[in-house]
């Protein structure tokens, strides 16, 4: 609008100017003002668009504002319920409380009565073992009335099984050995019996061969008869070891044990053990164990022992060898000589090369078995 007055200022100028120089420059201004401002249709388009800009950012900002007032009821709404949520935990707060305030009180009160009871029990522990000792000590003087009016009958009746015991082992041991061996010589006397009988029938053979086999029968005969009379099965002071299975225990290479013996019907308690194979030489050797007359026997063992491999053919030589024991050597040795204390009875003593090993199997060794006696001397 103010365009439009300004340019009808200008026209009425125009007609009343009266140098075309000055209309002249008037009209370039016009010119350049016209071509530098938008005309006044443009100008009232203009206005339509922002009246109807302002209309729309009215709208929107209603719109915005309308948004805003929600989520500001919304966070009111939230705000309140975390209100209530707050009320609501501190409430179960001082419940929780409450509830722990009085299980405290209700612990503190069973301590009180566990602390009690505990009490109780330990006088009453107290009490019993006051007791139990008092008891204790009744029965064990009961006890030792009782062992000293039993004593010598136990000991009596103690000597008298370990005697019996030791007796049946031996004996059934030895006996039992010398059947097998009795056994195995009966067997070959049939054999030499029906040789003998063939040589009489048979007249192609001479009375020389005759007398040989006569000779040979009458040695088994003799050595049955010498079986049959063994030292061992006696109370001699002679032991008689019969090592069968000769070749098996010699490739094992351990210690062979003999039972248990006597050296006489009231001696020592002993044992012989051997190393077959020890360095290529039979080792023997003795020791002394626990026994039934030990408190009548004289101590430290004041014998010798002599071993004997006895010969099973008549062309070989009974080997001997003794034990010559010096008084320095039992003074020396009381794990040895001394008596004996353990089980398992004393340290050995003897020979750990009594003979060579292939001495025994060529002129000793007879059916896998060999003949060791052993002699308190």
């Amino acid at each position: 609008m103010k365009l439009s007055v300004f340019l009808l200022v200008l026209l009425s100028l125009q007609s009343r100017a009266e140098d075309d120089s000055i209309m002249g420059i008037i009209s370039k201004l016009v010119n350049k003002m016209e071509a530098n401002y938008p005309s006044a249709d443009k100008l009232d388009n203009l206005i339509g668009e922002f009246k109807a800009y302002q209309e729309t950012d009215s709208e929107r900002d209603q719109s915005l504002a309308d948004q805003v007032s929600g989520q500001a009821a919304q966070i009111q709404n939230v705000a309140q319920s975390l209100e209530q949520a707050v009320e609501e935990v501190k409430a179960n707060r001082e419940a929780d409380n409450e509830q722990v305030q009085s299980v405290m009180q209700q612990a503190a009160a069973n301590g009180a009565q566990i602390q009690d009871l505990t009490t109780s029990v330990q006088d009453s522990q107290q009490q019993t073992e006051a007791k139990m000792s008092e008891t204790t000590s009744k029965l064990e003087s009961h006890v030792e009335e009782l062992k000293q009016e039993d004593g010598n009958l136990g000991r009596a009746v103690e000597k008298l099984e370990s005697t019996m015991l030791e007796g049946k082992f031996n004996l059934q041991t030895q006996i039992e050995a010398l059947t097998g061996e009795k056994e195995e010589l009966e067997g070959e006397l049939e054999e030499y019996k029906a040789k003998v009988a063939a040589l009489e029938i048979s007249s192609s053979l001479g009375i020389t061969q005759m007398e040989e086999m006569q000779g040979e029968l009458d040695a088994y005969k003799k050595k049955i008869a010498d079986l049959e009379n063994s030292p061992s099965t006696s109370s001699a002071s002679s032991y008689l070891w019969i090592i069968s299975n000769y070749e098996r225990n010699r490739r094992m290479r351990k210690k062979i044990t003999s039972p248990p013996f006597y050296s006489s019907s009231l001696g020592y308690r002993m044992q012989v053990y051997a190393y077959l194979h020890n360095g290529n030489y039979l080792s023997l050797f003795f020791k002394l164990m626990r026994g039934t007359y030990d408190d009548i026997l004289e101590w430290p063992f004041p014998y010798s022992v002599k071993f004997e491999l006895l010969n099973q053919r008549k062309d070989v030589p009974v080997m001997r060898n003794i034990t010559s024991i010096t008084n320095e050597e039992r003074a020396g040795n009381p794990d040895v000589f001394d008596r004996p204390t353990t089980i398992s009875g004393n340290a050995g003593w003897g020979f750990t090369k009594f003979i060579e090993e292939s001495i025994v199997e060529s002129k000793y060794l007879d059916h896998d078995k060999i003949y060791i006696k052993v002699t308190v001397v």
